[in-house]
């Protein structure tokens, strides 16, 4: 829990080091305006190859401090380049799942399984499995989330009262892939109990509210929802649980890194997404925040991160959902998640998967836009990474150093919204700075995913991804 809140009070920070910034002297940074940017795009016919921006062979490098000598930058990073010579202009719009996206995901998700309602009673082999795990959790001596045995033994006996009460079989039903509409939404909800007692879940639920939010999210055993709900959340989540695997209590998959990225990559094909990219990866622990012992196990676990390619390019990944609400409600509409499918691998097999947010292609606008070279790119960095970051000496927070490592520059595609075009976004070359970020002993970004800036690489305009322009 203390680490939970830690995190949180550096975001808090993270969030006042983005207010109030001074505007920069020098104007090399051009004001959002995607129109414009569009038309910039298509200056060039045929667009710029990636191979003619000038980019380093080597490492890019740079180091600076701002002028209070209190914000630190350091870069030393490798650049990632996308499968494509030319990167395109695509127009998106907000999409919904599918009673077939549904039936595909029950198929793969939840094959072997018996169907069953999600309010039907679990039969005694479901309870019995509970207390044969608890049991054994007793006798190996660990009480996990227990303070004491006498709790566990009371629970054992809570459960047993469950066992008796419990019919001795579940009844199979078929299952319905037709949305059921509920209040702002409208739902597929399917439970499965599997062969080996778990009960997993699949839901697929699309908004009626015009937010896009849509979702996708599965399950293999509902006993590991509160924990899963803390691994998948956004914002602290993929932060706590990349930091689990550096503990000495995490225990690692007994599966090779490259079966389950063969399990992961087989499960998209089998869902007949062969558009999207995997575009990151990491290690990830199921641990619970609710418990306090600080020598608890981490249950150890693959994740493997996708997201949508157009001709050979692909949307870049990072920790940022594109939730954050507009200062001004006319700006950017409301909140429009990032599309992006998140698949967790243990050593069963496919723990838990959750799809947000899928996008339609509506328009090709350009197969390959004109780009700013490097060096123009580097310029911008130079000077908005410092002007993102320092405070001015009256701030509270100005008496804190920060230092910032960049570690990896990734060339990809991003969804901007487009101004006053309620769910029509389009999709942008853009680099990203990936690295880490240390403000007061926290450092947040170790897991890879942290984008610290975010340049479009079409205009150089700096592009905030929470808000998605």
């Amino acid at each position: 829990m203390k680490r939970v809140l830690s995190v949180l009070i550096s975001i808090l920070m993270l969030l006042l080091l983005a207010a109030c910034q001074p505007t920069p002297d020098e104007q090399i940074v051009m004001k959002k305006d995607t129109e414009r940017m569009v038309e910039r795009a298509a200056a060039q016919e045929n667009g710029t190859p990636v191979s003619m921006l000038g980019i380093p062979n080597e490492r890019y490098t740079y180091e600076a401090s701002d002028a209070s000598g209190m914000v630190h930058i350091r870069a030393d990073a490798e650049i990632i380049l996308p499968d494509a010579e030319r990167l395109p202009i695509v127009r998106v719009g907000m999409g919904k799942f599918t009673e077939q996206d549904a039936e595909n995901l029950y198929n793969l998700l939840c094959d072997g399984a018996t169907p069953i309602a999600p309010d039907t009673p679990l039969p005694k082999s479901y309870y019995r499995e509970i207390v044969h795990g608890l049991t054994e959790l007793r006798q190996s001596g660990n009480l996990d989330k227990y303070d004491s045995i006498e709790e566990l033994d009371a629970a054992i006996a809570e459960v047993m009262k469950q066992v008796d009460q419990a019919p001795a079989n579940v009844q199979a039903i078929e299952p319905k892939f037709s949305f059921i509409s509920k209040e702002r939404i409208s739902e597929i909800r399917i439970s499965c109990l599997g062969a080996d007692f778990k009960v997993s879940t699949l839901s697929v639920m699309n908004s009626a509210d015009g937010s896009g939010s849509c979702r996708a999210d599965f399950i293999r055993n509902i006993q590991d929802r509160a924990a899963y709900s803390a691994l998948i959340a956004g914002g602290l989540a993929p932060t706590l649980a990349f930091e689990q695997t550096l503990s000495p209590y995490f225990v690692s998959p007994k599966m090779s890194g490259q079966e389950a990225a063969g399990i992961a990559n087989g499960a998209m094909k089998k869902l007949g997404l062969t558009d999207f990219v995997c575009t990151g990866k990491r290690m990830a622990a199921l641990y619970s925040p609710g418990v306090d012992a600080i020598d608890a196990p981490r249950r150890g676990m693959y994740e493997f991160m996708f997201t949508r390619g157009v001709n050979g390019a692909a949307i870049t990944f990072t920790n940022d959902e594109g939730m954050a609400s507009p200062a001004d409600p006319n700006a950017a509409a409301r909140p429009w998640p990032y599309e992006r499918l998140r698949m967790f691998i243990d050593d069963e097999g496919i723990f838990a998967l959750q799809w947000d947010s899928p996008y339609t292609v509506t328009e090709i606008q350009n197969e390959g836009a004109t780009l700013l070279p490097f060096d123009k790119i580097a310029e911008v960095f130079e000077l908005m990474i410092v002007v993102k970051n320092e405070q001015p000496g009256n701030s509270a927070i100005a008496a804190y150093q920060q230092t910032i490592e960049i570690k990896e520059i990734r060339l990809g595609l991003m969804r901007v919204k487009e101004k006053n075009v309620r769910g029509s976004g389009v999709l942008v070359p853009v680099w990203d700075f990936f690295g880490t970020q240390t403000f007061g002993g926290i450092t947040i970004g170790q897991d890879g995913y942290q984008s610290l800036l975010t340049i479009n690489a079409v205009d150089g305009s700096i592009i905030d991804r929470e808000l998605g322009y």
